[in-house]
């Protein structure tokens, strides 16, 4: 039961973390194909300069800028497999990414046959899967990277 719950709560926070368009309205999801509104600002990181999109929350909200995929370490790939994470590096240009980086590796329950499913969790947390799980197919190890939401009020 304990690692039952362990991975829902991982699977909801890599979700999310990687996959911001589950908090926002049909209307405003960051599709590639729907058209997507950019920040007139350039923020600049330490790694380089960044642009986000604009968004506005489902219920409401304030409108909050999305810089999608910003890297915070080096891919853990090669010989970096298995080693504690390297600074990443600095890139050229803006980064405007468009959606989400990869999320990291992971088994996903398989929810295939709802009634087996339902014998070992809650008729909520299907629902949730159901949801959550084609949002996590786009899986890689290089997955170190961050979708950083900031307020549109207060800048």
């Amino acid at each position: 039961m304990l690692q039952s719950t362990l991975e829902l709560v991982s699977v909801v926070i890599v979700c999310l973390i990687s996959q911001p368009h589950l908090l926002w309205s049909s209307e405003s999801s960051p599709n590639p194909k729907s058209k997507q509104v950019w920040s007139t600002r350039v923020v600049n990181t330490k790694f380089g300069a960044a642009r986000g999109l604009l968004f506005q929350p489902k219920g409401g909200y304030e409108g909050v800028e999305v810089f999608y995929g910003l890297p915070f370490a080096s891919a853990p790939i090669g010989s970096l497999r298995l080693m504690p994470p390297v600074s990443g590096s600095p890139w050229s240009g803006t980064k405007m990414n468009t959606e989400p980086a990869p999320v990291c590796p992971q088994v996903l329950p398989n929810i295939d046959n709802e009634t087996d499913a339902l014998k070992v969790m809650p008729k909520g947390r299907l629902a949730q899967l159901k949801r959550l799980l084609p949002l996590l197919q786009n899986q890689s190890e290089d997955c170190l990277y961050l979708n950083v939401y900031v307020p549109l009020t207060g800048e």
